[in-house]
C-alpha cells in the first residue's frame, strides 16, 4: 500500500472517535465522511467479505499505525486468520505474513485464465 494511502486512512476521521485517536467506539460503514476517496473501494470490499476493521491502532506514542487486522481484511483473509493473539506473533510478523500473502479471490481468477490458454509450444 502507497505511503499516502496509509497516511490518508489512518488520519481519517472515524465515527465515534475522539481527540486521543483512540477507536473504542468505532461504528463500521463504508460511507465517505469516514473512508474520503476509497469509499467506493471500501463498500466494495465490505459487500464481498464482512465490514472493514478501523484502519488504525496507536502506537506506543499514541500516533496512529496501520492495524494489522486491517490488512488482513483488505487481502480478504478470514477474521483473525494470522492476527489471533493466541497465534503469538508479533505486529511485525503479522504484517510481514499479510503483505507475503496472495488474495485468494485474484489468485482462482488467474489460475481460471491460465487454465484456458494454449500451451506455450502450440503457440510457437
Amino acid at each position: 500500500m502507497l505511503p499516502s494511502a496509509i497516511y490518508a486512512l489512518t488520519h481519517a476521521p472515524h465515527r465515534g472517535q475522539v481527540l486521543d485517536n483512540t477507536d473504542t467506539e468505532h461504528t463500521h460503514g463504508s460511507d465517505a465522511s469516514i473512508w474520503g476517496v476509497y469509499a467506493d473501494a471500501i463498500a466494495r470490499q465490505e459487500a464481498l467479505t464482512r465490514p472493514a476493521p478501523p484502519p488504525a491502532e496507536p502506537n506506543r506514542d499514541g500516533n496512529p499505525r496501520l492495524s494489522p487486522s486491517f490488512a488482513e481484511w483488505m487481502m480478504m483473509m478470514p477474521p483473525s486468520w494470522v492476527t489471533e493473539p493466541e497465534i503469538g506473533l508479533s505486529r511485525v510478523q503479522q504484517l510481514r505474513i499479510i503483505g507475503n500473502s496472495v488474495v485468494v479471490p485474484c489468485a482462482l481468477t488467474a489460475f481460471r485464465h491460465l487454465r484456458h490458454r494454449q500451451p506455450l509450444d502450440e503457440v510457437a
